[in-house]
């Protein structure tokens, strides 16, 4: 090696494995310890800092290496301290990643290393010399950095992904409009990082609804309520066409439209990612996303605000089905009160007799079925009950029901054409006429006629059976009667011309005359001798109780509404005097 500059050649002495220097493939050089002259260069140091050997020996090291213009700070004070403290102590260091950048041909470039300082000693065992090893660790920092923020951009991710998970469970728990739109510019919003935003849903009237972040300006949703469906606002451009509107900075919201220039009047936000609701290829509405500052957006970050407006489409196209469905069925229960109404007229008052009536549909909407009932004083004094089961359980039925009832009551308050005590003259002339008027329905009833008091103070009963189960007749001392006869007669709807029965039997203080449809003693699983045996258990057990008391006590006993069939029921008993 020839001597450098200022050197001489004792300074070489301990350093006796010069050849193996030059080889190594750790990149070193070496300086002299007085003043940090670069004594000795190897070809792996000068490949490393892309110098050649004469840019190198003989040179001070700050004056190759001086301090970066890319940095805030001295990076040659900080490396000299470090040399300084080796050769002051003799003892060697290790610096792991320390900061130096060096200049290349396009100038400064950050750099990071890993050196060791070794102090080298003369014969009299000063330090003499510093052997300066060093290994870059730019690109193993760069792929660090590159892999951290990947982790953190994963980390991140899946944050956003479990918020997202929340969200959708919200919106799939979300039974109207406003848990959707709370859900959506709630938590939705922040699971996507958004600074604010507003969801658009389609109105009665043909606009659009504005449902604003909890962080829009009082201004802002003062003014924009709704909006209407050929607004060029981007939201409504948005839910209109289908096609999502991406704005990173205010340039590009004014190009987009001019009444941008609104917004940014009363709001701070910059940028606006406008997403189209679409549920079963019917638009229902747009997401509109918002941030405080102009920014791009990566393929990854619009993916996830697909997927919340997506949940967002299905969530609001539900609610406003369960909407229509919940405005369907009020409209049916007004019609089915309006019916009932019509249709459940008041109870006689009489002296000597109490009634009671219930009445229960298979459906837990409507509120009048095919079942009916009737109870009304005839003119010249006798009582008259009815009731009976048109086929079916909906609207259709309840109208059906209607016209028979209508009839019936028509025909045996007005009975100077029948003979006195014929409920069955009565039940045939109704299907004739039904027949004749083009309105006969399959339909069974049972016809009870309930005369006055005779000086026996006992009330006789005539009746006529259509089909129905038969009446049932609680005597005062608990013995129960099912009022059958030698045979069933045919239900109404079939033949008005079959011939019909009148029985015959009397009621007294205390007797309880029980009324009812098939709905109240038929089973699936049983058949009906068991629902009568049941029917006359329960009632066995009900003497001397007030018919009020006796309807709901055997509605208990025998749990008919399970959602089979309707059930009505109507009892007369004859008061016991005191």
């Amino acid at each position: 090696m020839p001597p450098a500059q200022g050197s001489t050649a004792s300074l070489a002495h301990p350093w006796e494995h010069r050849e193996l220097f030059l080889a190594a493939p750790v990149a070193m050089v070496v300086f002299r310890a007085s003043d940090l002259l670069m004594v000795e260069a190897n070809q792996a140091y000068l490949d490393a800092v892309g110098l050649a050997r004469e840019d190198v020996v003989g040179r001070a090291v700050f004056d190759v290496f001086p301090d970066s213009p890319m940095r805030t700070d001295d990076q040659v004070t900080s490396a000299r301290a470090i040399f300084d403290r080796v050769i002051a102590s003799g003892v060697a260091e290790t610096i792991h990643e320390l900061r130096y950048d060096i200049a290349g041909a396009d100038g400064f470039e950050q750099r990071w290393w890993t050196f060791t300082e070794t102090p080298l000693r003369d014969a009299e065992g000063r330090v003499a010399l510093l052997l300066h090893a060093v290994h870059e660790v730019t690109e193993l920092r760069r792929t660090r950095g590159e892999l951290t923020r990947a982790e953190e951009a994963e980390r991140t991710t899946t944050a956003q992904l479990a918020r997202l998970a929340e969200v959708a469970l919200d919106l799939a728990r979300a039974e109207s409009l406003a848990d959707v739109e709370a859900a959506a510019i709630g938590a939705g919003l922040s699971a996507v990082g958004a600074s604010g935003g507003c969801l658009l849903t389609a109105t009665d009237g043909g606009a659009w609804r504005v449902t604003a972040s909890a962080s829009a300006t009082t201004e802002l949703q003062r003014r924009y309520p709704e909006l209407p469906v050929d607004s060029e606002f981007p939201a409504a451009v948005a839910a209109r066409t289908g096609q999502r509107v991406v704005l990173r900075t205010e340039a590009e919201s004014l190009a987009f439209s001019a009444t941008m220039a609104e917004i940014f009047e009363i709001t701070d936000r910059q940028a606006f990612v406008c997403l189209p609701m679409v549920s079963q290829g019917r638009p229902v509405g747009c997401l509109q996303l918002s941030w405080d500052a102009e920014r791009d957006f990566s393929a990854a970050e619009l993916e996830l605000m697909e997927g919340l407006a997506a949940q967002c489409a299905t969530a609001v196209d539900r609610a406003e089905q369960a909407e229509r469905r919940r405005r369907s069925a009020e409209q049916i229960t007004a019609l089915a009160d309006a019916l009932q109404s019509a249709m459940v007229t008041a109870l006689p008052t009489l002296e000597d007799v109490d009634i009671a009536v219930r009445y229960r549909t298979a459906s837990d909407i409507a509120r009048v079925g095919g079942d009916w009932y009737d109870a009304f004083v005839q003119p010249r004094g006798d009582l008259v009950v009815v009731i009976g089961d048109v086929s079916g359980h909906d609207d259709v039925a309840a109208g059906r029901m209607g016209q028979v009832r209508g009839l019936l009551r028509g025909l045996a308050y007005d009975d100077r054409m029948t003979v006195p005590d014929s409920p069955a003259a009565v039940l045939t002339r109704l299907e004739r006429v039904s027949r004749g008027l083009g309105s006969d329905q399959l339909s069974t009833a049972v016809l009870v006629r309930i005369g006055t008091t005779g000086a026996d103070g006992r009330r006789p009963v005539a009746w006529s059976n259509a089909g129905n189960p038969p009446p049932a007749l609680l005597r005062a001392d608990g013995s129960v009667v099912l009022l059958e006869g030698e045979r069933s007669d045919l239900i109404l709807g079939v033949e008005p011309n079959t011939p019909r029965t009148n029985l015959a039997t009397d009621l007294g203080p205390g007797d309880t005359l029980l009324l009812y449809t098939d709905g109240l003693v038929e089973r699936r699983e049983a058949d009906l001798d068991r629902g009568l045996r049941d029917l006359r258990e329960a009632l066995s057990d009900l003497a001397g109780t007030d018919p009020e008391t006796l309807c709901d006590a055997v509605l208990e006993r025998l749990d008919p509404h399970r959602g089979d069939d309707d059930v009505a029921m109507v009892a007369v008993r004859v008061r016991v005097r005191g």
